[in-house]
């Protein structure tokens, strides 16, 4: 059978686990038990300084672990692991034909949860969340074959985006946001938890992030995102 591959291009606490666990219930779709960057086999060198993008990669032995894990009767095989927005092109290569859904979150959410499940500074989250967008800009203008969107229209107007993501690829057939989606400790439908996440900011942490933001306004705007 021939297969075609779709990835997962999305920061961390970004909303990736649900748009992954989305992906998935389309009938023409294998996912991995988990992210492949994670699997026995693979995760001794990927999770090794995984956001090194210098750092060279295995890909045909990593292709060949996956692929004892996807059900290869199935047409789809996908997969997400985050530092991939920094491998895409790499990816491209080697997962041959290759299709990309790439999702971006608001900068202030993603500073929160990024400070507070890795104990950061909130300057240091948003270097990070400014180095994630530049990767993504590289892949949405770059890559071949890929759709795009913001976590804010994936939650807020799911059904476009689902009509966004079948036209994009046909052969996914139907997936379906009815579900109800475990994303890290809670099970969760499909909505935006930013107005709780920025909530937690205090204005010295809004500004501390303002003080990186605006020095990259060019990437916000590339998103449409704008300063608080």
């Amino acid at each position: 059978m021939a297969h075609e591959y779709l990835f997962v291009l999305c920061p961390p606490f970004s909303g990736s686990t649900v748009l992954w666990k989305l992906l998935g219930t389309s009938p023409a779709v294998s996912s991995l038990p988990y992210e492949g960057q994670a699997l026995e086999g693979v995760r001794e060198f990927m999770r090794t300084e995984p956001w090194n993008p210098g750092k060279r990669l295995p890909w045909l032995q990593i292709k060949a672990t996956w692929e004892k894990h996807w059900d290869l009767h199935k047409p789809i095989l996908l997969e997400k692991s985050p530092p991939n927005i920094a491998r895409a092109f790499e990816i491209e290569k080697v997962f041959q034909p290759a299709a990309f859904v790439a999702m971006i979150r608001n900068p202030y959410a993603f500073c929160e949860s990024h400070r507070r499940r890795l104990d950061h500074d909130v300057q240091i989250s948003a270097g990070k969340w400014i180095a994630h967008a530049a990767y993504q800009i590289k892949n949405i203008t770059g890559l071949k074959k890929l759709t795009h969107f913001t976590y804010e229209r994936f939650t807020e107007q799911t059904p476009q985006i689902k009509k966004q993501i079948l036209n994009f690829m046909p052969a996914l057939q139907d997936i379906d946001i009815t579900q109800s989606f475990a994303a890290h400790a809670s099970d969760e439908t499909i909505q935006n938890f930013n107005h709780e996440k920025i909530g937690r900011l205090r204005r010295t942490d809004i500004d501390r992030i303002n003080a990186v933001l605006q020095e990259h306004e060019d990437v916000l705007k590339f998103f449409g995102y704008e300063l608080i």
